[in-house]
C-alpha cells in the first residue's frame, strides 16, 4: 500500500485522492481502483479529467479505467469521453496513446485505428 493510499472501496475517497494527491503512482493507482465503480457518472467524469493528469502513468491508467465503461456512458459523457480520448491519441507517450487507442476501440468510439 503506497502512502496516503484512500481507501480502494470507496469511490468518493479514490476520486478525491485521483485530483488531488501529490504522489502520481497514487493517483494512477486510484485510476485504476475507480475501474470498480464506473456505474458511477461522477467516476466517469473523474476519469475523464484525469487523462489530463501531469503523469503519463496516470493518463494511461485513466484511459484504461475508461475501457470499463462500455454501454455505461450516456450522449454527453459518451461525447466528452471520445474527445479526451482522441486528444490522448497524440500524447507524447506511446504508452498512453494505445491505452486511448484500446479505450476507443472498446467503447465502440473514435476514429478508426490507422
Amino acid at each position: 500500500m503506497f502512502e496516503g493510499m484512500p481507501d480502494p472501496k470507496s469511490a468518493d475517497s479514490l476520486m478525491a485522492a485521483l485530483t488531488a494527491h501529490d504522489d502520481d503512482t497514487v493517483r494512477a493507482a486510484c485510476a485504476v481502483n475507480l475501474a470498480r465503480f464506473t456505474d458511477d457518472p461522477r467516476v466517469v467524469d473523474a476519469l475523464i479529467v484525469a487523462l489530463g493528469d501531469p503523469a503519463a502513468d496516470v493518463r494511461r491508467c485513466a484511459a484504461q479505467s475508461l475501457a470499463e465503461c462500455r454501454g455505461k456512458l450516456d450522449g454527453a459523457a459518451s461525447e466528452e469521453a471520445e474527445a479526451c480520448l482522441t486528444v490522448a491519441l497524440r500524447d507524447p507517450h506511446i504508452e498512453v496513446r494505445e491505452q486511448a487507442r484500446a479505450a476507443l476501440d472498446a467503447l465502440g468510439l473514435g476514429p478508426p485505428a490507422d
